[in-house]
């Protein structure tokens, strides 16, 4: 008995020990995460590579089955906020987003079970929402699976899969003028602004394209309040964009002269681009 006791130590001891070796993961794990409109959006997922296999379209991942879009564990997209992917909408969570591949489009699948491993246990009833993807080829093979953000705006960014021969992209966006606007007329209604409202408001109006003479208005305010090459340039922008370049490169050129206090130069290659612009009208 002492002797079985004693095996059995032995082996336990063995497979604990083995149990604590770590090795590189052959589909390691990666995370890519972006800024869209207010919020946050964020892709986990494990990249598996060819190592000499055709994947796509082949009995390790055929066309017109669920896919998990990536090894291991499913894909998951989690957002922090409400947004809308391919123009649909879809709300805060955490979610599973696999793939049903086909040789001209795939059909991307968000599923409410972002705990499932792999697609074994996939329930289409689960699913929250689909839409189709044009495929597109890669003139080069790539070895391993990626899914990055592209084309970033303000509002918006692709999702971009790279995978063998095959690429496909999909928008994921915020729409949020209404709450920025929203937020913006309870702001500067208030008595005496600060700074940074006035400031911020002037900013948005700016990127919109949006009464301007307003966003000018405020963009006098805060230079009033407080001089520096940014505020300068601000308004120097605005400006610029009702044409009043007299005014553009009047306060272009008082950038160029806070700027050169403290070796501002981005700020002095803005200016100096705005006053050659207005020169040229």
């Amino acid at each position: 008995m002492k002797k079985l006791i004693f095996l059995v130590s032995v082996l336990l001891f063995t497979m604990s020990a083995t149990a604590q070796i770590a090795i590189p993961a052959l589909s390691p794990a990666g995370i890519v995460q972006q800024q869209i409109g207010l919020g946050n959006a964020t892709v986990s997922y494990s990249r598996p590579s060819l190592r000499g296999r055709k994947m796509l379209g082949s009995n390790y991942i055929p066309f017109r089955k669920v896919w998990r879009f990536g090894a291991n564990t499913v894909t998951t997209l989690e957002l922090n906020e409400e947004m809308l992917i391919d123009g649909k909408l879809l709300a805060k969570g955490k979610y599973a987003m696999v793939a049903i591949p086909d040789k001209n489009d795939w059909t991307i699948v968000i599923n409410s079970d972002a705990n499932q491993w792999g697609v074994y246990e996939y329930k289409e009833a689960k699913d929250v929402l689909r839409f189709k993807v044009k495929a597109e080829r890669l003139e080069k093979t790539l070895e391993t699976m990626s899914l990055t953000f592209e084309d970033v705006k303000p509002t918006s960014s692709a999702i971009v899969f790279r995978w063998e021969n095959t690429k496909l992209k999909f928008v994921l966006s915020q729409d949020v003028d209404a709450r920025v606007m929203a937020d913006i007329k309870a702001k500067t209604s208030k008595p005496n602004p600060n700074e940074e409202t006035l400031m911020e408001s002037a900013e948005y109006y700016l990127l919109m394209s949006r009464d301007l003479e307003q966003a000018l208005i405020w963009s006098n305010q805060v230079l009033e309040m407080t001089k520096s090459p940014f505020r300068y340039n601000l308004k120097a922008q605005i400006a610029e964009k009702l044409g009043k370049c007299s005014e553009a490169t009047e306060a272009a050129k008082g950038a160029i002269e806070y700027a050169e206090k403290n070796g501002d130069v981005a700020a002095i290659t803005l200016a100096k681009r705005i006053i050659k612009d207005c020169k040229q009208k």
